[in-house]
């Protein structure tokens, strides 16, 4: 496959000269700039808890273990945080039309169809009223607070767009009770808190509302997000999102997967969804990781770590910057980061990448100098073409990690509520193997698929093979040649590791899964040594879980199709984890109004209860008539 980027790429090959730099990467513990980075981050990282290493290396628990202990107080309830706007507003109309004035991406578009775009990306179905009763319904065993992240508007419609800041109000649902007197975990976070540069406000991007809202005060480490169209429909528990034993909890969809390269928005530059960023973040990771295709995330709502994102933020300063100045979607060339995206991949290289350096730092580097010499490379050698020679489907051990998870989750008082299936775990290696892959080539060859198991195949139904030659080198496996020095390692590491990442896949799949090996290839002896504990905290900073759960995404975009559309949701209750209802319509007032009656009609039946601070109940509307 021929991988397009208009960034500049590091070669990172086998041909880099020794004592080259590859900025690019940083792979390979103290190899580049991304380790120092790391350790400057340790700070905002608590280490892990005692019990956790014994857990990882021998899956044990001692029996005076108590839920208590395992799980820290902040994290045994997640916030939901939410991105809202009132688009029907008079005041932000007024201050969306001046800022659209002064956008370039506005530039030679007739104003008609500015009109069309931009009542359909900003129009309020009152959908968020529903979504948070879903919330309050289905999730109260996990949620602790609800965050609404609102704009700020001037306080009246003919103020000036240029004072808003000085003279502005926050927006807030109308239905909302602010003086109620019940405590109300829901609460309304201005953009202006939590955007660090007030001089990106105000906007009207969710992608750069969604690369600041880590910043939200209070927020929990743990914490979820959804947008207003997003619908809770079964009972769902903190485990069903992370768990201390098991990780984060993501959910992807690999049938679907995003390309490294940039997206063309010059098509239709004003409507270009969610893709643009999907496929800028992947040129990121690709940058750091390896270009590949990764799967796309279910369109749920997702997990996010604060620390995490302050990783991340850290890696890629510039671009969560620019991200954040575009008042628009569309703006500079559509190149925004995708935060949920990112940070799901993101967790899964990372772990991938920790686990690959301690196979190669702590097994194969026998002795650990940095150098390998022949008896190190021939051990290597050997393992491999046992694996490569034997019935792969025999010599696979089954994947552990998840064994009896249920069981265990429910001891420790953290039982699955039955809408989350635990299908794999990271611990066990990189789900995402490519299938069949020739590792005597390239993977970005041209013609190459790069086509990955879903996950969740029985470990035996995995196989791969590695080719020495070509995924090592010719030096590698030569004997005359006494030690491979220091950088040459580094090279050879980074060539499996990321330039031909379909190497590195089959030898993690090989470490974790030949009879002789497993978890334990990827510890160091001492376990009372500063390797040790660092590869325990590394493994439960990035531990994560895919995870399965139904739901339905419909799009309501004519009175007949949503009728049909949303009696499937309705007959489709009692299975469906979440729901997403978007309204994607064209701007006509009887379709308009024929769509909201039936989208009311459905929500008001699917979720009848009113949260304690809802001051009146719904307009109801009426259906047109005929």
């Amino acid at each position: 496959m021929a991988v397009l980027f208009s960034r500049p790429l590091a070669s990172g090959t086998l041909g880099i000269q020794p004592g080259q730099p590859n900025a690019a990467s940083g792979a390979y513990s103290t190899l580049g700039t991304f380790r120092h980075r790391q350790q400057q981050q340790q700070s905002t990282f608590s280490s892990p808890p005692p019990w956790f290493g014994d857990w990882i290396r021998w899956r044990a628990l001692a029996p005076a273990l108590s839920y208590d202990k395992l799980v820290p107080p902040e994290k045994r309830l997640l916030d939901l945080a939410y991105s809202w706007v009132n688009g029907s507003d008079a005041s932000l109309q007024l201050l969306r039309d001046h800022f659209q004035s002064l956008s370039p991406l506005f530039t030679n578009v007739s104003s008609h169809d500015v009109a069309q775009i931009t009542t359909r990306r900003f129009r309020d179905m009152d959908e968020l009223r529903y979504s948070v009763r879903s919330a309050i319904q289905y999730s109260a065993d996990a949620v602790r607070n609800i965050y609404l992240m609102v704009t700020p508007v001037p306080d009246r419609p003919t103020a000036n767009p240029l004072s808003f800041l000085s003279s502005s109000r926050t927006q807030s649902p109308d239905w909302f009770d602010a003086t109620a007197s019940q405590p109300k975990p829901f609460r309304l976070v201005s953009h202006a808190d939590i955007f660090g540069l007030q001089e990106h406000l105000p906007t009207f991007n969710s992608l750069a509302i969604e690369a600041n809202m880590r910043n939200i005060p209070g927020l929990s480490p743990n914490f979820i997000y959804s947008n207003d169209d997003y619908f809770i429909s079964q009972h769902l528990n903190t485990a069903d999102f992370w768990t201390p034993l098991y990780g984060y909890v993501l959910h992807m969809e690999v049938s679907l997967r995003v390309p490294p390269r940039l997206f063309d928005p010059s098509g239709d530059p004003l409507n270009i969804g969610e893709w643009p960023s999907l496929q800028f973040s992947n040129v990121l990771l690709s940058e750091r990781f390896g270009a590949r295709d990764r799967a796309y995330i279910a369109h749920i709502i997702h997990l996010f770590n604060k620390n995490i994102l302050d990783e991340i933020h850290q890696l890629w300063p510039i671009e969560f910057g620019e991200t954040s100045s575009h008042r628009f979607r569309g703006e500079g060339g559509g190149q925004d980061v995708n935060p949920s995206f990112l940070f799901a991949h993101y967790v899964m290289e990372r772990l991938r990448e920790v686990q690959l350096e301690a196979f190669w730092k702590n097994t194969v580097d026998a002795d650990s100098d940095g150098e390998l010499n022949v008896r190190e490379r021939q051990w290597l050698i050997d393992r491999i073409n046992e694996w490569n020679d034997g019935d792969q489907a025999a010599t696979h051990q089954a994947r552990d990690h998840l064994a009896n998870h249920k069981i265990i989750l429910h001891r420790f008082n953290m039982t699955l509520s039955g809408s989350t299936d635990y299908r794999v775990s990271g611990i066990d290696g990189y789900p995402y193997l490519i299938s069949n892959a020739d590792t005597s080539k390239s993977i970005h060859a041209e013609g190459v698929e790069q086509k990955p198991y879903t996950g969740y195949e029985p470990p035996a139904k995995r196989q791969c093979k590695i080719n020495l030659q070509f995924c090592f080198g010719s030096r590698f496996g030569d004997p005359s040649i006494p030690v491979l020095s220091k950088s040459q390692t580094k090279d050879v590491f980074q060539h499996f590791f990321r330039d031909e990442f379909h190497c590195g896949d089959c030898l993690l799949e090989m470490a974790m899964n030949h009879r002789d090996l497993g978890i334990g290839a990827l510890f160091p002896a001492d376990e009372s040594s500063p390797q040790y504990k660092q590869l325990v905290t590394d493994l439960e900073r990035y531990q994560y879980v895919l995870g399965t759960s139904p739901y339905s995404f419909i799009a309501l975009q004519s009175p007949e199709g949503a009728e049909k559309s949303l009696q499937g949701l309705w007959d489709s209750r009692d299975r469906l984890a979440y729901m997403c209802i978007n309204d994607d319509y064209r701007d006509d007032a009887k379709t308009e109004q024929s769509i909201r009656h039936k989208l009311q009609a459905f929500l008001d039946k699917r979720y009848p209860f009113a949260a304690p601070w809802e001051k009146f109940p719904p307009i109801q509307i009426t259906a047109p008539a005929e």
